[in-house]
């Protein structure tokens, strides 16, 4: 129902990254910021006090930079579904879609909850499902492969992020 509003009403651009998008991608540097300060999550013994907000920090940027790389996944897909994807429709599904993981990984922070975020993530799945028929106008039939095809391309190339970040911290 939310979707067809969206998309005979969409909001602009910089709302849904500024009043949305962004401050959602602080949820999971926050539950890492706060997990690191309360001992919850595993920090070196050795270094400075400021390695709970520099953690902070790079898990936020982490979920932006997720948040692009499924942009940019969306869009590259829908392209095998209809004939002229837009990229704001890319962007509207990534940032609504992607709030419930987002809210959920607040409970990063407590180990004992680490799987509640699965349970987001499920639910974001959901509402890709139902976003991919409405806002890219893909046939029903094929929403569920386009959800399952966005889930790989986004998780190989954030793979591919993560290690050249990883292979660049080393450096």
């Amino acid at each position: 129902m939310e979707w067809r509003r969206i998309r005979t009403q969409p909001p602009p651009l910089r709302d849904v990254l500024l009043r949305h998008a962004l401050p959602l991608c602080l949820v999971p540097g926050m539950a890492a910021g706060i997990g690191a300060l309360t001992g919850a999550v595993a920090m070196p013994l050795e270094g400075p006090a400021i390695e709970p907000l520099r953690l902070a920090v790079f898990a936020s940027l982490c979920a932006t930079a997720g948040l692009a790389v499924l942009v940019a996944v969306f869009r590259v897909l829908a392209t095998l579904f209809v004939p002229a994807p837009r990229w704001s429709d890319a962007f509207r599904l990534a940032a609504y879609g992607s709030t419930p993981l987002l809210l959920a990984s607040a409970f990063m922070a407590v180990p004992a909850m680490a799987m509640v975020p699965l349970i987001g993530a499920l639910h974001s799945c959901y509402l890709y499902y139902g976003g991919a028929h409405t806002l890219f106008g893909i046939a029903e039939d094929d929403c569920a492969e386009f959800v399952a095809l966005s889930a790989l391309g986004s998780g190989a190339a954030l793979f591919l992020l993560g290690a050249a970040a990883g292979s660049y911290a080393v450096l």
